[in-house]
C-alpha cells in the first residue's frame, strides 16, 4: 500500500520526510488515512509542529498538504548534489493539544 517516514528535529518538531503510496493504491484515500495516522501518532508523542517540503513543481503533493491543513511558511531554491537548482516549498502544521 505505502508508508510514511518522519524525522525528529527537536522535542516539538517532526519533519514528514515522505509519504509514499504504491501506484495500484493511489487515489483511494490511503495517503490521507496514512497522514491522519501519522499526525495522531506524533500528537500522542507530544509533538507540536509538523513540517514537510515539496518541490514547487509538485502541484499534486502541494495540494494534498494544503487540503490537509498545512500552511506554506517558506520557499527556497537549493543547489542539488547533481548540480541542478530545485525550488522547495516548506509547509507547517501546528498540532492542537487538549489542555487538561
Amino acid at each position: 500500500m505505502g508508508f510514511a517516514q518522519t524525522m525528529q528535529h527537536d522535542a516539538n518538531t517532526v519533519e514528514l520526510d515522505r509519504i509514499i503510496i504504491f501506484p495500484p493504491c493511489e487515489r483511494k484515500g490511503i495517503g490521507t488515512k496514512l497522514l491522519q495516522h501519522t499526525l495522531l501518532d506524533q500528537k500522542q508523542k507530544g509533538v507540536e509542529n509538523i513540517i514537510v517540503n515539496a518541490g514547487k513543481e509538485e502541484i499534486h503533493a502541494r495540494r494534498f498538504y494544503e487540503k490537509n491543513g498545512f500552511k506554506q511558511i517558506r520557499e527556497a531554491t537549493i543547489e542539488t548534489p547533481w548540480g541542478k537548482k530545485l525550488t522547495l516549498v516548506t509547509y507547517q502544521l501546528i498540532l492542537e493539544h487538549n489542555k487538561h
